[in-house]
């Protein structure tokens, strides 16, 4: 994919490919076994300097009062569909336009990966009923699993973890129920290649712009899956979980050094996450305009998006689960916070 978009495509914000080295035996398909890049120079990944850009936000925000008026109870897409709250512009700042940058860096990268219609292994295909199904049956599995590995983990999560992992698993069919309305969507849209693991920590900050790194997928997916084309929206969703696991994770660290501001700086954490999803969201739908793998209903993209929102944090629950039980609660509070 890195060379499709070096030498096929006009998409530069990517490492220059410069060379493989593959294993070929006959009968088989060729096997990448190393490649070789252009060095980036840059500031760090996207992660680092978002965690150092939130810390200076949380310092500035500890003494002043929230405007309660930006807390709107609305949608990242709702958020996203209308004008920027002020509130948001005098407090994130550079923030904000960073995250629209990405925005429309995101939707330039699905473009010129769908660009070549010839290719079979690039061209988008119609997402068919059937292929919905299946995804729909997939999401479900997922989500299943995730769920009775969260049941079975419950006596070794911290005892301020346990209250939110137990309402989470209330949730559990509600949630599943998410994944098996999509069945029944009428959905004119493609699926195309994507990035697969779309997050903070897969961008290079560069001056005054991006690079984006890394396209094998999801490490903790299955092979199969992650060379199959899916719905650009899986990369969306990926990035806006990533805006809203920062914003937590960095109170999260914020809270170590100053425990007793927590909640004072909840909701600030709330209007950043918010903020900077709806800002990434109204640029990338601006770039990518009536583009064939947006769903152009507006209903099928929400619930697609949703779909793919709740899955990532259910992904995130089962990494973190795995490695990190004191981050638990960062996917916990995302699939909480879905309308479900």
């Amino acid at each position: 994919m890195g060379r499709f978009l070096s030498e096929r495509t006009q998409f530069r914000r990517v490492p220059p490919f410069a060379g493989v080295i593959e294993y070929h035996r006959d009968g088989s398909q060729p096997y990448t076994l190393a490649m070789l890049q252009g060095f980036v120079p840059n500031e760090g990944d996207g992660w680092q300097w978002t965690m150092e850009e939130l810390d200076r936000y949380y310092e500035r925000s500890a003494h002043l009062p929230f405007p309660s008026a930006s807390d709107t109870g609305q949608s990242w897409i709702e958020l996203s569909e209308r004008e920027t709250l002020p509130e948001a512009r005098d407090h994130l700042g550079i923030y904000l336009e960073s995250a629209a940058l990405l925005g429309r860096r995101t939707a330039e990268m699905h473009l010129a990966l769908a660009s070549d219609t010839q290719d079979p292994d690039f061209a988008p295909e119609p997402l068919a009923i059937d292929a919905l199904r299946v995804l729909s049956a997939e999401l479900r599995e997922h989500g299943a699993l995730v769920f009775d590995s969260l049941k079975e983990n419950l006596p070794r999560l911290p005892d301020e973890i346990v209250e939110l992992a137990g309402l989470a698993l209330s949730r559990r069919r509600r949630c599943l129920d998410r994944f098996k309305g999509m069945d029944s969507l009428e959905m004119q849209t493609r699926v195309a290649r994507i990035h697969g693991d779309y997050h903070l920590g897969q961008i290079l900050r560069t001056k005054n712009d991006f690079v984006i790194l890394d396209f094998e997928g999801e490490p903790g997916r299955p092979l199969e899956e992650r060379r199959r084309k899916h719905s650009p929206l899986k990369d969306v969703a990926g990035m806006l979980r990533s805006f809203s696991y920062a914003a937590y994770a960095g109170l999260l660290n914020y809270d170590r050094r100053r425990p007793d501001y927590f909640e004072t700086l909840e909701p600030w954490a709330r209007l950043w996450e918010q903020s900077t999803a709806a800002e990434f969201l109204r640029a990338y739908r601006n770039v990518a305009g009536i583009e064939a793998f947006i769903p152009p209903d507006r209903l099928a993209f929400s619930k697609l998006l949703d779909a793919y929102l709740l899955d990532k944090a259910l992904y995130e629950l089962r990494y973190e689960m795995n490695t990190r039980p004191n981050w638990v609660r960062i996917p916990l509070w995302g699939i909480l916070s879905q309308r479900v």
